[in-house]
C-alpha cells in the first residue's frame, strides 16, 4: 500500500487506494484484495468490491483499485475497515501488506462540541494518523475520534484546559509534517470560529536520517599497490529508504601527489540502496614505473558532498598518504638462476641487474658457499664481509660478481658452488633470486678417445701378392691421470671381412703414458671387386663405469679400385641350338624344341667370327670359360623378356646351356654374358640378339596330337630279384617307362607331391620324396635310386645327339638325368632297387600279411607301393609356372616264405637253461620330469611256475654297456595261474644319461609249481638257478628339435591368448603368456617373430616374415622328431615310421594340399591374413602367426605327444606380405645368410624363388614346438 490509513466520509461515494510495485518489472503481477469489517458491516457501510484481484502490466508500477461506500443516513458514529493484500502472483508481498480505512458520518449527527484532529488525506507534509489501537506503527499521533473521550471539559471558574495528542515516536526519518485539531461544539457550548483550528507542526528526528562517513579517515598505501580502497559507511535507524552521495578527489594545498600523475582523480555518485550499509570506491595510483623515482609520501583527500536522503557524518574527509619509500628503492638481483663456466676461462662473471630509482649509487655484498666445488682448491673464495662489494654506479643498471676460477688437468665433472648477495646499505634492497648457482664445467679436461679421421681412402691391391696396409689412428685427449680401456673393431659394409680385408678386434689401454694408437688393417686382394666397397672400424668401451667418452668413435674405410678397364667382348653373343654348337656359323634362325641351346661368346673357339676376336680376346686376358650367363625368354605372345630365374631340381638357369625345359614353341630366347678376365676381374656385360624357338612339329619328339593337351600313359612294373651276384640280391626291382614329348620333364614319387615343392631344389624335395628321381646322387639315402653314374649308363650310346651328354656344357646333374632318355624312341627309361624295409619305412610302402597257403610252413605277404607320376611343362604365360599332368598307381608284389624261419616268442632264455621263457619289450621311454629310463616287458614262462621277484634270490637287472648304471626292478602284473602266465615288469634307471644303448641283462627267479598245485598267493613252488634275458636297447635322450641355424633369429611361439596373440609383439609377451596346456575346446595360436633384440641396430626393421607351412605329427613310443637334414631327420616335413600321425595343415601357395580334419573334428586352421580379428598382426611385416582348433588332437589315444613344426620365410620389406599375390611374394629379394651377415645384397633385378622352401636356414627358416595338451 502506497499509505497505511485512510480516512473517509461517508458521503464521498467511493474508497480510492493506492498500490504499488518495485523491483523487477517485466512480468505481469497479480495480487488480491482482502476486505475485513472492524465496526463497519458489509453492504450496509461499504459495497462488496467488484474487483477483487489487482494486476499490474510489465513495466506497470502503480494501481488505483476502487470500493464503493454505501450513505445511509443514519448516525453510527466513526466505523473501520482493514484492507490486507494476499495470493500474490509473480511478486512477492512486502511489509506493508495491510491498511486501516476510517469512514465518518458528522453529517447524520447531532449538534455537539467535539474535538477532533484533521488529517488532509494525499498532502505532502500532513502527518498520519492511528486509532488508539496496539499496533501504531507508520503512524504520526494517535488520532483522537469523535465520542465522549474527546471531549474536553472546563471546570467551572477555569478558563484554561489541555486537549493531550499522542505523538508517536518511531525510528523511519520523516520530514517536517503537520496535522490539525479542530474544536468542535458540545452540548450546547459555543465555539469561535476564528479559532477553531490549530495546526501541530511535528519537526523532523535528526537522530532517525542516516548519516554516511568514511569508514577510516587516513590511509596509507604504497605507490606499487596500484590502486587503493576506500569504505563509505551509512548507518541510522531508518535505513529503508535509498541514499546517495557524492565523492570526490582534492588536492591538498600546498600541492604533495598530483592528480593525473600521482592517482586518478575521481568524482563519482556512490548509491545506497535501502537497508545497504557500505559501499566501496577505488582510486588507482599511478605508478612511475617507467622512470622510478623516490619521491617519500605524498597525499591528498577524499571527501564527500550532496548527500540526499542521508546527512555527512563527521569523517567526511579521508586522507589517503602514497608513500613510495620502499618500492622506488632500486632491487638488486642475480640476473640468471644458474651460471655455467667453463674452468679454462680462469674467472667467471656473473650478472647482477638494478631495477627502481637508478639515480642514486648503490652497493651490495657478494660471497661465494661451496658446494661440490671446494673454495680456494676449483675456485677464489668471496667473503661476506666490506672488501667484497659490488657497487652500481647512478644510473648503471647493470654490475658484474667476479669470481676467480682455478684451473686445473684434472677431469672433475660438473662442480658447483653458491654466489649470494645481500644488502650493503640502505639505498637498496634485494630482490627474489638472492643467489645463483655456478656450474664449472670441465669439458676441455673431460678424458676423449676417438679417431682422428672419419673417411679413410686406401687403393685396393693389385693382385694377391701385393700387401696393402691401411692405418688408423685413435687418439685420448684430456684427463690422462685414469686408464681406459676401447676395443677397436672392423663392421662389414659392402666390403667383407675375409674377402676385402682382414677383420680386426683389439683391446686398447690408455694408461698414462700412451695418448695414441695406430690400428693396421690388412686390405686383401679381390678378384670380384668392381667397385668401390667400404667397412667401418668403430670403438666401443670395455668398462661400464669409464668416465672417458668417446668422441668419433666410427671411422668408414672405402676400398677403391685400382684403375683398370673392364673387359668386354669384341663382339655380342650367338644363341645357337647345341646340335649346331660345332658350326655356328651354318645354324638356322631357329632352334627346334626338345634340345637345349647354347650361348657362343666372341671369346669361344666355336664363336662364327673367332677368327677376327681371337687376337682381341687375347689382348684383354678375357677367360670364356669363366663367363657369367643370365638367360631371358620371350614367352609366345609377348614382347618383352624376362629372366629366367626359377631353377630346377635338374638343371641350374646360370650357365652356358639352357635346358629345352624353358623352350616352349613359339617363343624367343637369348643370353647375357659378362665377361672376366684370367685375374678373375668381371668385365661388362654383353646382349645377344634374340633366337626363335620353331613350332612344336620341327621339335625331336614331337607330340603325336599338338592341338591337344594332355598326357600319354607310361607302364610300370615291379619285381623281387631273387638271388644275384651283383649286390641287388633279393630286392625289389620297380621300373617306369614314360613316353616323352619336346619339353616334358617326368616326376616319379612313391608318395603324393605338389609340383612347387618338387620340381624346386628346396629341401622340401629332398625330405619328402627320398624315393623319387626329383633325387640326386649324392643326395639319395637309400641303397639305390632312380639316377645313378653307373658306367653303363655313362657310356656313349649310338645316334646320340651332339654333346647330349656333355657335362662340362650341361653339368653331372643335368647329363645324369637326361641319361634315362632315349632320344631315339623318345621314352624316358627309370628303374631302381629297394630292399622291403626301405618299401615299407622310407617310400610309404605297406606289407598285408595272408592266410597260411598250401602248408602249415608257408605263408604269404603282400607288398604294396604307391606311384606317383606327372609330366611337367613350363608354362606359355609365365616362367615361374608349370602346368603338370597327374596321375597315381599302385604296385602290388607278393611274395611266398617259410614260417619256420622266422622268430615267433622275442627274447629267448639261453641254451642249455634248466628251465626257459621268453621276454618281450612293450614299451620305452624316458620320464619328463627327471630324464630317467622307463622299461616295459613281458614274460611268459615255458614251465608250470612263475617268475617271482624276490624268494631265495632277487631278481635283477644290469647293463654290459653302463656298469655304473643301477635300476629299480618291479613286478607289476601278473596272471593268477601257473600255466605258463604272462606277467608284466618294469624297471627304472637310478640315473639319468645321455645315452642308454646297450645290452642289458635280465636275471629272473624262476619258482616251479607242482603238476597237481593249485595257483595260490603267495605261490607254493620251488625256486630255481636264475635265468638270464639279453634285451638290447638303443635309446638316447632327444635334443632341440630343430638347431639354431635353421631358426633364422626367429621366435616361434604357442599361446593361448588371443589379445595376446594379435599384437604380435615379442617384448609385450611374458613367460607367463606362452606355451601353455591347451584344453579340449580352446585354440591354439602360433606367432612367428622376428627377434629385434638379436640383431644388429643397422640391420633392424625392413624384415618380412611370412608363415609358410604348418605340419603336426605325433611319434610313438615318447619319439620326438627333430630337424637336421644333414643327419636325415626331417621333423614332420617327413614320413617316418617312428610318426604314427603326420598331417599338413596350412600351405599358403597349395591350400588344397591341406588336410583340414583329423577324424570328424576339423582344424579351422587359417593364417592371421585370412582372419579379419587379426587385422593388427596381419599388417605388421616383423611377425606372423596362425591359428587352429584343438579339438581334433584329442582324436588320439590319451598321453600322444604332438608337435607343430612351421616353415617361414624372411624377405626384405619390400611388398607388404597382405597385398602380394603368389607370383608378386616371389618378386621379393630374398635375404641370404642372415644370420652372419648384417647387410643385405640385392641383384640388379627381383628374382623369383621358385619355391616357398628353397633354402631353409638361410633366406628360409623352421622350427618346432611340442603341444602340451
Amino acid at each position: 500500500f502506497e499509505r497505511h490509513f485512510y480516512l473517509i466520509d461517508e458521503t464521498s461515494g467511493f474508497l480510492e487506494v493506492v498500490i504499488t510495485r518495485a523491483g523487477y518489472l517485466g512480468a505481469t503481477s497479480t495480487v488480491r484484495m482482502s476486505v475485513t469489517g472492524i465496526t463497519a458491516v458489509l453492504r450496509e457501510d461499504f459495497a462488496e468490491p467488484v474487483h477483487s484481484h489487482v494486476q499490474f502490466s510489465p513495466g506497470q508500477t502503480r494501481v488505483l483499485w476502487r470500493m464503493r461506500i454505501i450513505d445511509d443516513r443514519r448516525h453510527e458514529g466513526n466505523e473501520t475497515l482493514s484492507l490486507q493484500l494476499v495470493s500474490p502472483r509473480s511478486c512477492v508481498i512486502s511489509q506493508f501488506a495491510h491498511a486501516l480505512v476510517m469512514i465518518r458520518d458528522p453529517e447524520d449527527g447531532e449538534s455537539q462540541e467535539k474535538i477532533r484532529q484533521r488529517s488532509r488525506v494525499s498532502s505532502i507534509g500532513w502527518a498520519t494518523g492511528t486509532l488508539p489501537v496496539s499496533i501504531l506503527s507508520y503512524s504520526d499521533f494517535v488520532m483522537r475520534i469523535e465520542g465522549p473521550s474527546s471531549v474536553v471539559t472546563l471546570e467551572k471558574g477555569k478558563t484554561r484546559a489541555y486537549c493531550p495528542v499522542t505523538i508517536i515516536d518511531d525510528t523511519l526519518y520523516e520530514p517536517e509534517e503537520k496535522f490539525q485539531v479542530l474544536l468542535l461544539p458540545y452540548i450546547g457550548s459555543h465555539v469561535d470560529g476564528a479559532r477553531q483550528v490549530t495546526e501541530v507542526i511535528i519537526s523532523p528526528d535528526r537522530y532517525d536520517e542516516p548519516q554516511v562517513f568514511f569508514m577510516r579517515p587516513q590511509y596509507h598505501v604504497d605507490e606499487s599497490a596500484g590502486s587503493v580502497r576506500v569504505e563509505i559507511q551509512r548507518n541510522g535507524t531508518d535505513l529503508t529508504r535509498s541514499s546517495s552521495v557524492f565523492v570526490k578527489t582534492r588536492q591538498m594545498t600546498p600541492k604533495q601527489a598530483e592528480a593525473h600523475k600521482d592517482y586518478v582523480p575521481i568524482a563519482e555518485l556512490v548509491y545506497f540502496a535501502p537497508h545497504v550499509t557500505s559501499q566501496t570506491v577505488h582510486v588507482t595510483l599511478q605508478d612511475d614505473t617507467g622512470s622510478p623515482r623516490v619521491e617519500g609520501e605524498e597525499s591528498f583527500e577524499i571527501v564527500l558532498r550532496m548527500p540526499v536522503n542521508t546527512r555527512l557524518g563527521v569523517t567526511h574527509t579521508a586522507l589517503v598518504t602514497i608513500n613510495d619509500s620502499f618500492s622506488d628503492l632500486p632491487i638488486v638481483q642475480f640476473q640468471e638462476k644458474i651460471t655455467q663456466v667453463r674452468e679454462s676461462s680462469g674467472v667467471s662473471r656473473v650478472p647482477l641487474v638494478r631495477k627502481g630509482d637508478l639515480t642514486l649509487p648503490s652497493s651490495v655484498r657478494c660471497y661465494t658457499r661451496q658446494a661440490s666445488a671446494r673454495a680456494q682448491v676449483d675456485f677464489t673464495e668471496r667473503a661476506d664481509r666490506e672488501g667484497w662489494v659490488v657497487r652500481f654506479a647512478a644510473g648503471a643498471s647493470k654490475a658484474y660478481c667476479e669470481v676467480e676460477i682455478r684451473d686445473d688437468h684434472v677431469f672433475e665433472r660438473e662442480e658447483r658452488f653458491r654466489l649470494v648477495i645481500r644488502a650493503d646499505d640502505h639505498k637498496s634492497r634485494i630482490g627474489r633470486m638472492n643467489e645463483t648457482i655456478v656450474i664449472i664445467t670441465d669439458a676441455e679436461d673431460k678424458p676423449l678417445i676417438l679417431f682422428t679421421k672419419r673417411r679413410i681412402f686406401v687403393e685396393e691391391p693389385s693382385s694377391e701378392a701385393q700387401q696393402t696396409q691401411v692405418h688408423i689412428t685413435v687418439q685420448r685427449t684430456g684427463d690422462t691421470t685414469h686408464a681406459s680401456r676401447v676395443r677397436v673393431f672392423t663392421v662389414d659394409g659392402t666390403a667383407k671381412a675375409g674377402k676385402d680385408y682382414q677383420p680386426l678386434d683389439k683391446i686398447i689401454l690408455f694408461n698414462g703414458s700412451l695418448s695414441t694408437f695406430d690400428a693396421s688393417i690388412q686390405i686383401l686382394y679381390n678378384s670380384a671387386r668392381k667397385i668401390r666397397r667400404a667397412f667401418s672400424v668403430r670403438l666401443l668401451h670395455e668398462d661400464e663405469d669409464d668416465v672417458t667418452e668417446l668422441g668419433l668413435s666410427k671411422a668408414v674405410i672405402y676400398i677403391e679400385r685400382a684403375h683398370s678397364s673392364a673387359v668386354t667382348f669384341p663382339l655380342p653373343p650367338e644363341v645357337v641350338s647345341l646340335r649346331h654348337y660345332d658350326d655356328v656359323s651354318k645354324s638356322p634362325k631357329e632352334a627346334a624344341p626338345g634340345y637345349p641351346v647354347i650361348c657362343v661368346t666372341a671369346c669361344d673357339p666355336k664363336h662364327s667370327r673367332y677368327a677376327e676376336t681371337g687376337s682381341l680376346c687375347n689382348s684383354q686376358e678375357i677367360d670364356w670359360k669363366r663367363t657369367q650367363y643370365i638367360w631371358s625368354v620371350a614367352l609366345p605372345g609377348q614382347t618383352t623378356f624376362s629372366d629366367v630365374t626359377s631353377g630346377t631340381f635338374f638343371a641350374r638357369n646360370d650357365v652356358i646351356t639352357l635346358d629345352s625345359f624353358y623352350l616352349t614353341p613359339g617363343s624367343r630366347v637369348r643370353c647375357s654374358a659378362r665377361a672376366m678376365s684370367n685375374r678373375g676381374e668381371l668385365g661388362l656385360v654383353s646382349k645377344s640378339s634374340a633366337l626363335n624357338v620353331s613350332h612344336a612339329k620341327d621339335g625331336l619328339c614331337p607330340s603325336r596330337d599338338p592341338d591337344h593337351v594332355g598326357s600319354q600313359l607310361f607302364t610300370a612294373s615291379i619285381a623281387f630279384t631273387g638271388a644275384r651276384g651283383d649286390g641287388k640280391a633279393n630286392m625289389v626291382h620297380i621300373k617306369v617307362q614314360i613316353p616323352h614329348t619336346d619339353g616334358m620333364v617326368p616326376v616319379i614319387s612313391t608318395r603324393r607331391f605338389t609340383i612347387r615343392d618338387v620340381v624346386s631344389p628346396g629341401i622340401m624335395r629332398i625330405a619328402g620324396h627320398r624315393c623319387s628321381n626329383v633325387v640326386d646322387l649324392p643326395e639319395m639315402t637309400t641303397a639305390y635310386g632312380f639316377l645313378s653314374d653307373d658306367h653303363r649308363s655313362l657310356a656313349p650310346r649310338p645316334h646320340s645327339e651332339p654333346y647330349q651328354y656333355d657335362s662340362g656344357l650341361r653339368g653331372n646333374t643335368t647329363v645324369r638325368f637326361y641319361r634315362n632318355l632315349d632320344m631315339e624312341s623318345c621314352v624316358w627309361n627309370f628303374e631302381s632297387f629297394f630292399d622291403i624295409s626301405e618299401l615299407t619305412q622310407i617310400c610309404g610302402g605297406s606289407m598285408e600279411t595272408n592266410e597260411h597257403v598250401e602248408t602249415l610252413t608257408q605263408s604269404q605277404i603282400a607288398l604294396r607301393v604307391p606311384l606317383y607320376v606327372s609330366y611337367v611343362y613350363q608354362s606359355k604365360r609365365s616362367l615361374s609356372d608349370w602346368l603338370h599332368y597327374d596321375h597315381a598307381t599302385f604296385l602290388r608284389l607278393t611274395l611266398v616264405y617259410d614260417t619256420a624261419v622266422l622268430l615267433k616268442d622275442g627274447v629267448q632264455t639261453p641254451a642249455g637253461s634248466t628251465v626257459s621263457g621268453s621276454l618281450w619289450l612293450t614299451s620305452i621311454r624316458i620320464r619328463d620330469s627327471d630324464k630317467k629310463l622307463v622299461v616295459t616287458f613281458k614274460t611268459k614262462t615255458k614251465f608250470r611256475g612263475v617268475f617271482l621277484l624276490k624268494r631265495g634270490g632277487k631278481s635283477t637287472l644290469v647293463s654290459r654297456d653302463h656298469p655304473e648304471l643301477s635300476f629299480t626292478l618291479k613286478l607289476i602284473a601278473s596272471q593268477q595261474t601257473y600255466e605258463s602266465p604272462e606277467q608284466r615288469w618294469q624297471f627304472v634307471s637310478d640315473y639319468a644319461v645321455k645315452d642308454y644303448t646297450g645290452s642289458y641283462y635280465v636275471k629272473l627267479v624262476p619258482c616251479m609249481a607242482g603238476e597237481d598245485a593249485s595257483y595260490t598267493d603267495p605261490p607254493v613252488c620251488t625256486v630255481k638257478d636264475l635265468i638270464t634275458f639279453n634285451l638290447p636297447i638303443r635309446f638316447q635322450q632327444i635334443p632341440d628339435p630343430v638347431p639354431a641355424q635353421f631358426t633364422l633369429a626367429v621366435k616361434f611361439l604357442l599361446m593361448s591368448e588371443k589379445d595376446l596373440w594379435m599384437r604380435g609383439d615379442l617384448r609385450n609377451i611374458t613367460a607367463g603368456g606362452m606355451d601353455n596346456a591347451f584344453t579340449k575346446d580352446s585354440k591354439i595360436y602360433g606367432l612367428i617373430a622376428l627377434d629385434q633384440g638379436t640383431r644388429p641396430a643397422e640391420a633392424r626393421g625392413g624384415y618380412q616374415v611370412a608363415a609358410e607351412k604348418v605340419y603336426l605329427c605325433s611319434g610313438q613310443g615318447g619319439f620326438v622328431p627333430s630337424y637336421e637334414p644333414a643327419k636325415n631327420k626331417f621333423g614332420c616335413l617327413a614320413d617316418s615310421l617312428d610318426l604314427i600321425h603326420r598331417l599338413k595343415v596350412l600351405d599358403r601357395q597349395t591350400p588344397d594340399s591341406v588336410s583340414p580334419k583329423l577324424g570328424s573334428e576339423p582344424f579351422e586352421a587359417r593364417f592371421a591374413s585370412d582372419d579379419p580379428a587379426a587385422r593388427g598382426l596381419a599388417e605388421r611385416v616383423d611377425s606372423d602367426g596362425f591359428a587352429l582348433n584343438t579339438a581334433p588332437l584329442f582324436q588320439v589315444s590319451s598321453g600322444r605327444k604332438w608337435f607343430m613344426h612351421a616353415v617361414y620365410s624372411v624377405s626384405s620389406d619390400h611388398k607388404s606380405r597382405r597385398t602380394r599375390s603368389a607370383e608378386g611374394y616371389h618378386g621379393n629379394k630374398q635375404i641370404r645368410h642372415i644370420l652372419t651377415e648384417t647387410l643385405v645384397h640385392t641383384k640388379s633385378r627381383d628374382r623369383r624363388e621358385a619355391s616357398e622352401v628353397q633354402d631353409i636356414g638361410k633366406n628360409k627358416g623352421t622350427n618346432m614346438r611340442m603341444i602340451q595338451l
